[in-house]
């Protein structure tokens, strides 16, 4: 069963909210989950039959033909791709590309065949299936579909984060009798014996990376609640482009005692994702509970009962703690 509802992405018809939507969308695939680059940029008006023009990884240059069906759910067939030989000459693109929301029908399939054999084209299809399989099955992929398709996301996700698949045991190259997995830049993240649990942590690693702005975020976001308990530097917490910028203020531990029991514990708990030792002994500060027990750090009782702000703060600094944000 289908898992992302195309329907959430307006259709290119006249009084649409967003009759562009489906070109952006492609876009934002292609360069997000595959890196590719843009040569032309979806625009209105007459096209000449090219939506898009892409640049692969290989520097070949792409035609992407987008058809966004979904709301009729009709296939794709040969009288809606007409002249691809000629729009591949027009617009001096090597290979053809179509972007459906549906799919596409055998005729259509058939003629880019014929079209390969006789002519030498290449081609290839991205069908609702392959396009809803990319999206979900690594991190880039699911960037994409968080913003284009929110309400699939949120049916197909309840839980608040989960391990996203961006590397496979496939993926680990031969390292000197070992396997070594590296990041999309070139640098590595691991080198050891069982491929199996290296992919595995490449993809906590890569998870760290994802995770790293929504955690700075919600970093920021603690600082905003109790500023007198963080460095701030001169330009503020905003421009702040690390969590290293947002310190704890070690110095004000004194002032904690001032602060009421449940406050004092959500200041060590987010003390503690810098510190630990630091912020177990600041919080020593503060004797007793609510409940007038002796403690020496945040309770998960005091966590989880303080204020809805609070809460929200510490709930995204768990979910999306990053050492690397």
């Amino acid at each position: 069963m289908a898992q992302i509802d195309f329907n959430e992405i307006p259709t290119p018809t006249k009084g649409s909210a967003d009759p562009d939507a489906f070109e952006k969308f492609c876009r934002e695939f292609f360069v997000h989950v595959f890196r590719w680059t843009v040569g032309t940029q979806p625009a209105r008006g007459a096209d000449a039959g090219l939506d898009l023009e892409l640049i692969d990884s290989s520097g070949v240059s792409c035609l992407v033909s987008c058809k966004h069906f979904a709301r009729s759910q009709r296939s794709v067939g040969r009288q809606d791709e007409q002249d691809i030989l000629d729009r591949l000459h027009e617009h001096g693109c090597k290979k053809f590309i179509g972007f459906y929301s549906t799919i596409s029908s055998t005729g259509l399939r058939d003629k880019l065949t014929r079209l390969k054999v006789q002519r030498g084209i290449e081609f290839e299809i991205f069908d609702s299936e392959a396009i809803e399989r990319l999206l979900l099955e690594g991190t880039r992929g699911f960037d994409v579909a968080k913003r284009f398709f929110p309400g699939s996301v949120s049916n197909i996700a309840p839980r608040i984060i989960a391990l996203l698949p961006t590397y496979r045991a496939e993926d680990a190259t031969p390292h000197f009798g070992r396997w070594k997995f590296e990041d999309s830049l070139g640098q590595t993240i691991v080198i050891g014996e069982n491929k199996e649990q290296l992919a595995e942590f490449a993809n906590e690693r890569a998870m760290f990376d994802y995770h790293a702005a929504p955690y700075l975020r919600a970093w920021k976001d603690a600082v905003l609640l109790f500023p007198a308990f963080f460095f701030i530097p001169e330009d503020g917490i905003e421009p702040a482009t690390a969590v290293r910028d947002l310190p704890p203020a070690w110095e004000s531990a004194g002032d904690i005692s001032d602060l009421s029991p449940m406050e004092r514990s959500f200041i060590g708990a987010v003390w503690s994702l810098y510190d630990s030792s630091k912020a177990a002994a600041a919080i020593s500060h503060a004797s007793v509970d609510t409940l007038g027990r002796t403690v020496s750090a945040p309770t998960l009782e005091h966590l989880a009962g303080t204020s809805t702000k609070r809460r929200d703060v510490l709930a995204r600094l768990l979910a999306y703690y990053s050492p690397l944000a």
